[in-house]
């Protein structure tokens, strides 16, 4: 701690917590003095490239598999149950965050990253050779569990640089491989069309795989032994909090699970989903009275986290940006299809406008230590979310006849959504102990995740209930009016969601009029419901908004020091090279 101002200490009642539990660090583990190389040498630059990988292999995974999972049903169903494919990667992810950030703070992260990369690997080659949708069901839920530490590991990275440059770090490991996660979805239609789906899944095994190697050869974090010089691995083991992991992990579960039927596989109003959101909730108090009151001497989450403003504050930021993007990335690909008549690669590439504007967004965000001269963290935030709110709810004025516009207002908000993700996901950690950075990064990350599953199903339930709402105003009218038979409606609104014009034509009293004023009205009553999609995305927008006014600016720049909370290893032979400041970038 000699490199730390004194007068910083002075200051602030969080360092003088930090000081007292670095005393319990080895000074091996602490970033007081880096070697004259660190920066460039093997080690730091094989973790970096390894995060980059397993971030954009976790990305692609999810956003691939997204972009083609009717298609991936059509082959191995046709079957309802095949949205599980994506809602059981998604469980398990919640679930996993922070489970895994907590037991790498406690144990050390080199072989739960190793062993992170590893299941994906699996997971997804078991979807790859997949037979049935069961199959792909069962591969998802490896993937997930190793998908939800990848996505994790480019920030937790930050504890290996200086707090300054956290947010540089984090935009660089998201931005590295930019051009391949920007043409994802396009890609992704390019290998249904030239080979077959299950390349979606190899490509991202073969990423999974590549990244677990270079973290096998190069990622050197602190061991257990280092990061507690008192105790050993038996006493932390029997002090584990494992009461509150079987509390919190059923708990999250039964809320993702009601969450996710809601509107989709059952009513909102139905037993199923109000029970098990209902368990859930009752579960998370039951959670947070355990976490509060039992003798816990290694408990699974402190609750001093959630008296953090400025961590609560980013968090519900960091939440509602994933809302939004992840809904988009259902919800645009459908209006692109059938309000614009595109076709399948067209669709694909023409969504990638979200994962190009989310990526270069990443880039930008890692410019915040050279913006934040001119203007603080915090209004730069206040100033993204709006910009992604007005942008997100412009889409409400898109039409089949200036889909140009489209491009645009996508291309920005997600621009915006990317810039902000860096200032929260690097700045939030920083607001908590070092001890504590994977599981705040952990439970920001499942917030984001259970917000994100919320966010889909609300999108997707008014886009079902306004197109079934428009079609019974706008639609049966018009084909009345053009001739069809009452007694023929019903088999042609059949025909007609399915997009099967063969049979539309065989239906009695059909004519060419009668499916021209139906592809009218039908047209209509798209454009209508993703009208309203976007303009509901507005309220969560100004939720963001106020969360971030919130922001205490003075503490968030107050983090923003060349201290390096982590150090990683067998960086050359520390005793006899000349060290370097922890402000290096």
């Amino acid at each position: 701690m000699d490199t730390i101002e004194k007068d910083d200490l002075q200051n602030t009642h969080e360092h003088i917590e930090a000081e007292e539990f670095m005393d319990k660090v080895s000074p091996a583990a602490r970033g007081d003095n880096l070697p004259k190389n660190y920066y460039r040498s093997p080690q730091f630059i094989g973790s970096f490239l390894s995060m980059a990988i397993s971030f954009q292999g976790a990305f692609l995974g999810y956003v691939m598999a997204a972009n083609v999972i009717t298609i991936i049903n059509e082959d191995l169903g046709p079957t309802p149950g095949y949205i599980w494919i994506l809602l059981i990667f998604v469980l398990c992810q919640t679930v996993t965050f922070t489970l895994a950030g907590r037991f790498g703070d406690i144990f050390g992260r080199r072989w739960i990253f190793i062993g992170a990369n590893a299941l994906a690997f699996v997971g997804y080659i078991v979807n790859g050779r997949a037979k049935k949708i069961d199959t792909l069901i069962a591969g998802s839920a490896i993937a997930g569990v190793g998908t939800g530490i990848q996505q994790t590991m480019p920030v937790i990275f930050g504890e290996m640089v200086s707090n300054q440059n956290r947010n540089t770090a984090l935009g660089l490991t998201f931005a590295l491989l930019a051009p391949l996660a920007t043409i994802g979805p396009g890609l992704a239609r390019v290998m249904v069309d030239n080979a077959s789906w299950r390349w979606v899944y190899y490509f991202s095994a073969m990423m999974s795989g590549t990244a677990g190697l270079l973290q096998l050869f190069f990622y050197f974090p602190p061991n257990f032994h280092q990061l507690h010089t008192t105790l050993s691995k038996r006493t932390t083991v029997i002090n584990l909090d494992f009461g509150g992991v079987i509390i919190f992990t059923g708990s999250v579960t039964s809320i993702i699970l009601g969450i996710s039927w809601g509107g989709q596989k059952y009513p909102w109003h139905s037993g199923e989903v109000i029970s098990t959101m209902v368990v859930g909730g009752i579960g998370l108090i039951v959670f947070v009275l355990f976490e509060r009151f039992a003798p816990l001497k290694e408990p699974l989450m402190p609750l001093y986290l959630f008296r953090n403003r400025n961590y609560v504050a980013l968090s519900i930021v960091a939440s509602v940006g994933s809302m939004i993007f992840y809904a988009l990335n259902i919800v645009y690909p459908q209006q692109i299809s059938a309000v614009y008549g595109k076709s399948v690669q067209t669709t694909g590439w023409m969504s990638c406008t979200l994962t190009a504007g989310a990526i270069f967004g990443q880039f930008v965000g890692s410019l915040s230590k050279w913006t934040q001269k001119w203007v603080s963290l915090k209004w730069q935030l206040v100033i993204v979310c709006v910009l992604f709110t007005t942008f997100t709810g412009g889409m409400s004025a898109v039409t089949k006849e200036n889909q140009d516009r489209a491009i645009v207002f996508s291309l920005i908000s997600s621009t915006m959504i990317g810039y902000m993700e860096v200032l929260t996901l690097a700045g939030a950690p920083l607001m908590v102990k070092p001890e504590d950075i994977g599981l705040a990064n952990g439970v920001e990350y499942t917030l984001r995740s259970g917000c994100s599953v919320l966010a889909d199903s609300v999108f997707v339930t008014i886009l079902q209930n306004r197109v079934a709402s428009n079609v019974k105003k706008w639609v049966v009218p018009a084909i009345l009016e053009a001739g069809l038979p009452p007694k023929s409606v019903v088999g042609f609104l059949t025909a007609l969601s399915g997009g099967n014009l063969p049979a539309l034509e065989k239906i009695s009293g059909v004519t060419p009029a009668v499916i021209e004023a139906a592809t009218t009205a039908a047209l209509r009553s798209y454009e209508n419901a993703f009208q309203l999609i976007y303009l509901v995305s507005i309220a969560f927008g100004c939720c963001a908004t106020v969360a971030a006014l919130l922001l205490d600016s003075k503490k968030l720049a107050e983090r923003m020091t060349p201290d390096v909370a982590r150090k990683l290893q067998h960086v050359g032979h520390h005793s006899k090279e000349t060290t370097i400041s922890r402000s290096e970038p």
